[in-house]
């Protein structure tokens, strides 16, 4: 092929490309008429649609699926999204939701948070919190939706509630309270024990099980007056 028709020949491919490029980019055919929320229970499925910022507008071709994914991502309930382009104009977002495993309290505000410490949403005054109160945790500074709270006190905290939910005492008793000041220091209060019970050392599933023995060995009524601390081994302490 000489010179000229080499140049006549990609000149055609070329231009037969951008044309073909050109239809896709502005085909009505591949306009987002339909979008479509999997797996919301809490969430607002319009909600979700609207943060994912897909709109008619958008050609389904050239959709930026993982900048519509890290959108939803943002949102606090969300904790995986996937999101799928079904042809010709459709789109498919998939949500895992975390679920609300107890309430912080500061200051006179409550925040739900999921199992992993992260801030789910700040609850109104009138709304019911979920689990116990979780207070006196230090150095919590500013609380952001979303963000997850790492502090030691914090993560001992909703440790021992996880620890606490595998006794059978779980079922006899409401925890309304648990306090963290240290994560070698955490207190529990329940509604119908007049005593508080002492947990740490990081042993919690242990110290779970201690409990449980004692509960069942006591017909349900420790001789505990102030506190049940769990600390100290197979020795606990009540007082």
């Amino acid at each position: 092929m000489r010179c000229g028709e080499l140049v006549l020949f990609l000149g055609v491919v070329v231009g037969g490309g951008y044309a073909l490029y050109d239809y896709a980019r502005t085909s009505e055919r591949l306009r987002v008429e339909t979008i479509t929320v999997d797996g919301a229970l809490v969430l607002d499925e319009m909600d979700v649609i609207t943060e994912s910022g897909v709109t008619n507008a958008d050609n389904l071709l050239f959709l930026d699926v993982n900048g519509v994914r890290d959108r939803v991502l943002a949102m606090p309930y969300v904790k995986s999204c996937r999101v799928e382009r079904d042809f010709p104009n459709k789109v498919i977002v998939s949500i895992e939701e975390r679920t609300a495993f107890a309430t912080l309290l500061v200051e006179n505000r409550s925040f739900l948070l999921d199992r992993e410490g992260v801030v789910l949403e700040e609850l109104e005054p009138n709304q019911l919190p979920v689990g116990p109160f979780i207070t006196e945790v230090p150095d919590l500074g500013f609380i952001q939706l979303g963000a997850q709270l790492t502090q030691e006190p914090m993560s001992a905290a909703l440790a021992v509630w996880a620890a606490f939910q595998t006794t059978d005492m779980a079922g006899d008793v409401t925890v309304s309270e648990i306090a963290a000041p240290h994560e070698d220091h955490i207190r529990m209060y329940c509604d119908e024990l007049p005593f508080e019970i002492r947990w740490g050392r990081r042993d919690f599933v242990n110290e779970a099980r201690r409990l449980d023995l004692i509960w069942r060995g006591t017909d349900h009524d420790p001789p505990c007056e102030e506190y049940l601390d769990l600390r100290f081994g197979n020795e606990p302490v009540c007082k």
